[in-house]
């Protein structure tokens, strides 16, 4: 019996300048075998983009015909994203020779972070929209709807959330939101840390620390992008678009943190990408 095929995301990083909207859906369609109206869902907006899931053979196929056209583009396979460790839950910071001394949660054990090695810095914002519970009919079952910003202190929740009716004209319910703020840390070894706003204390920001997670972690992102100069900084999880139904993540937040498929999904394939533009493959 043959072995199953490999599975891979077949993603675009950038479309040609000056491209339509139309040119993207055909060259989409075409490429990784769409209709015409997925692949239009597939293609709105400018940032990294996952096209689609499918045999490691057909995505390859469907990239040289990216390539081809003049797009960057790049295939992750699932068997890369799932063999990347778990992220570390870090607690608090403290300087050390050449970086930092990381305390990691819960453990109490400590790793060295020397900032020469850091490749990646990817900060981000989750928000939650969530209903208010109190005028939901018993068996209309709770809403979360989960949006994306980077360093945005005020969030502007879409209208069809925060207008939320609930069923059968029901009166209109209230809506709150809370903000997760994250940045997520990567060493050259490929292990990740990550800086959690619920869970983390800012004291290594010392007088710079401010009252709200949003600019925290912020001021962190900052200082850590300047004192790594040999890494990325990854801003794009606000604009990131994660098609319905075609993403897979075997693993969940690390314990104590919500958990957002979305967002582990793409941090690992935000790394994938960087590697592939660093080393062309």
């Amino acid at each position: 019996m043959a072995a199953p095929a490999q599975i891979a995301y077949l993603s675009v990083v950038q479309w040609p300048q000056g491209w339509s909207l139309e040119q993207r859906v055909a060259l989409a369609a075409t490429a990784a075998g769409l209709d015409g109206f997925i692949a239009r869902q597939r293609v709105i907006g400018e940032g990294p983009m996952v096209l689609a899931r499918g045999p490691e053979g057909v995505m390859r196929s469907g990239l040289a015909a990216l390539r081809g056209a003049g797009v960057l583009a790049f295939v992750a396979t699932q068997s890369e994203l799932n063999a990347m460790p778990d992220p570390l839950l870090v607690r608090e910071m403290a300087w050390a020779e050449g970086g930092y001394s990381l305390t990691l949660w819960r453990t109490d054990e400590w790793r060295l972070l020397r900032m020469s090695e850091v490749r990646l810095i990817l900060r981000a914002a989750l928000v939650e929209a969530v209903r208010d519970r109190g005028t939901a009919r018993s068996d209309w079952p709770d809403e979360l709807t989960t949006a994306w910003v980077l360093g945005v202190p005020e969030v502007a929740i879409p209208a069809a959330v925060a207008g939320a009716i609930s069923p059968a004209g029901g009166a209109p319910r209230a809506t709150t939101t809370r903000a997760t703020h994250r940045i997520e840390i990567e060493a050259a070894d490929g292990q990740r840390y990550r800086i959690d706003g619920d869970k983390f204390a800012w004291g290594i920001l010392a007088d710079q620390r401010a009252q709200s997670d949003s600019a925290n972690a912020t001021r962190l992102a900052l200082r850590l992008a300047r004192e790594a100069p040999g890494a990325v900084v990854d801003t794009g999880y606000e604009r990131f678009r994660a098609p319905k139904g075609i993403l897979v993540m075997p693993r969940r937040a690390p314990v104590g943190t919500r958990n957002v498929p979305e967002f582990e999904f793409y941090c690992r394939w935000a790394s994938v990408m960087y590697r592939r533009l660093a080393d062309g493959s």
